[in-house]
C-alpha cells in the first residue's frame, strides 16, 4: 500500500508539488503522465526517499516518513529507501547494462540480495507492467 498524504515541495521559491494526495492498494499499478515540468519525477524522488519534501507524508506498507524525517540521515530514512524505488528515464540509466542489470542492481548492491533473486523478481514486476 503506498498512501500520500498532503504531499508539498518547493525549490528556489517554486512550488513544485502542491497538497499531493494518493492511495494505491498493494498490487495496483499507476501510470503518472505530463507534460514536462510538472512534478512526475519530483513526486517519484519524494515517494523513493531520494528528495526531501518541505510537508506531508508517504507511506509505503507499514512504514511513514513526515517531512522533518525526510531530510535526516537516519536509520528510518535508510530502511524506507531500501523498501522503495523507482526505474529512472533513460537519461538516469546505466548505459553499459540492459534494462534487468538497472532494475536489479540496487537489490543486489544496496540490500545484498542474491542475483538470481533480484532478476526473478525483476522479470515478474516487468511481466505485470507489460514490459
Amino acid at each position: 500500500m503506498i498512501k500520500i498524504t498532503g504531499l508539498t515541495k518547493s525549490a528556489q521559491n517554486t512550488l513544485l508539488l502542491n497538497n499531493v494526495g494518493l492511495e494505491l492498494e498493494s498490487g495496483k499499478i499507476l501510470g503518472v503522465i505530463g507534460p514536462s515540468g510538472n512534478g512526475k519525477t519530483t513526486l517519484l524522488m519524494c515517494l523513493s526517499g531520494l528528495m526531501p519534501f518541505d510537508k506531508g507524508s508517504i507511506t509505503i506498507n507499514n512504514t511513514t516518513i513526515l517531512a522533518e524525517e525526510s531530510s535526516a540521515r537516519s536509520e528510518k530514512l535508510w530502511d524506507f529507501r531500501k523498501k522503495s524505488g523507482i526505474v529512472f528515464q533513460h537519461l538516469y540509466l546505466f548505459p553499459h547494462l540492459t534494462v534487468l542489470g538497472n532494475i536489479t542492481e540496487a537489490p543486489v548492491q544496496v540490500n545484498g540480495k542474491p542475483k538470481a533473486e533480484a532478476e526473478t523478481e525483476a522479470k515478474k514486476s516487468s511481466e505485470k507492467t507489460g514490459a
